[in-house]
C-alpha cells in the first residue's frame, strides 16, 4: 500500500511581496513563509488510463495560470490481470490512520471509494491505492508505485 497526502500549494509563499535583497555572491533571498498545512479547497481524483491506475491530487484555482508553490501531485501502479488493485481516494491522514490501516491489515483491500470533494478550512486529505497478489514460495513480484 502506498499513502500520499495532498500537499497541493503548501509550498505557496505566504508573503506575497517580499522584498527581495542580494547576497554578496549575487544570488537573491527573500523572506519565504511556507503555509505549511493549509489544505482548503485540495482535492484528489481516482484516475484509470489504459493499464494505469492513480490519483491525482490538486487544488481548485480561480486561475488558468499556477502561482507559486501549486501543481499537481500523483501517486500510480500499473494494473495487470495478476493483480487487484483497490484504492481510497480520500481520508483525513491527520488522525491515527485507522480508517485506512484497519480494512487494509484484516484483508489487503481498501473501500474503493471515491470523492472528489475539496478539503474544507482547516481539513487535511490524503489518497491511498493498495495492491494485492499471491505470490508461490521461493518467488518474487516487482510492484511499481509512481509519486509524481
Amino acid at each position: 500500500m502506498l499513502t500520499w497526502e495532498n500537499t497541493v500549494g503548501w509550498f505557496t509563499n505566504q508573503q506575497k511581496s517580499p522584498e527581495v535583497t542580494v547576497r554578496d555572491d549575487r544570488t537573491p533571498v527573500y523572506e519565504y513563509q511556507p503555509c505549511w498545512g493549509e489544505s482548503t479547497d485540495n482535492y484528489n481524483r481516482w484516475i484509470e488510463k489504459n493499464f494505469r491506475v492513480g490519483c491525482l491530487m490538486s487544488r481548485l484555482s480561480t486561475t488558468n495560470i499556477p502561482v507559486e508553490g501549486e501543481g499537481q501531485w500523483a501517486i500510480a501502479t500499473v494494473s495487470n490481470p495478476a493483480v487487484e488493485i483497490f484504492y481510497y481516494s480520500r481520508w483525513n491522514p491527520g488522525g491515527t490512520g485507522a480508517q485506512i490501516w484497519e480494512p487494509f491489515a484484516r484483508t489487503g483491500e481498501l473501500s474503493e471509494e471515491e470523492d472528489e470533494s475539496p478539503a474544507a478550512a482547516g481539513e487535511r486529505i490524503a489518497c491511498a491505492i493498495a495492491v494485492r497478489f499471491t505470490t508461490r514460495p521461493g518467488r518474487t513480484r516487482k510492484i511499481p508505485f509512481i509519486l509524481a
